[in-house]
């Protein structure tokens, strides 16, 4: 059906008509560097917005698929407020993958519209842009805990 994602190589065929430098791992990993009408999204601090991706299986089996933004290198996030900031994100939640805190969202592969992942895209990218933010605030001031939300997640 048009406009929907059911397999793997549907989501693949979808990130390369509408996303750039898709990389593909073994696994079923993948990494793309993220676009909105074709043009590059970037954080505020002007770097380029790279998504990393996964598929899981649920206990019954289907494909539930993982995108991921990294946040910082895992030595720079106290993981205790880490975990109480998970409570109060909007959307997804901050993880440790591969060395690095990341925000990562899941979604069932099976039947996703891509207007949703597209919504969910955006979303993740700009909550990742403010935790991103909140750990710059966090070197650059002993009050920042006041300053900008998230900023006590970062030491």
């Amino acid at each position: 059906m048009p406009g929907e994602m059911l397999r793997w190589n549907d989501l693949l065929t979808y990130l390369e008509t509408n996303h750039a430098a898709i990389q593909q791992f073994p696994g079923d990993r993948f990494r793309f560097a993220y676009r909105v009408a074709g043009a590059a999204v970037k954080y505020p601090d002007g770097t380029e917005i790279v998504f990393g991706g996964y598929i899981v299986r649920s206990p019954t089996g289907s494909p539930w698929l993982v995108v991921a933004l990294k946040l910082a290198a895992h030595e720079e996030v106290r993981p205790r407020p880490a975990l109480v900031a998970n409570f109060d994100l909007s959307l997804g939640s901050i993880a440790v993958i591969a060395g690095f805190a990341m925000l990562r969202q899941s979604m069932p592969l099976e039947g996703l519209r891509h207007e949703t992942f597209e919504r969910t895209l955006a979303v993740v990218a700009s909550l990742a842009g403010e935790l991103r933010a909140a750990k710059g605030r966090a070197d650059a001031s002993a009050e920042a805990e006041f300053d900008a939300p998230y900023a006590y997640i970062y030491r």
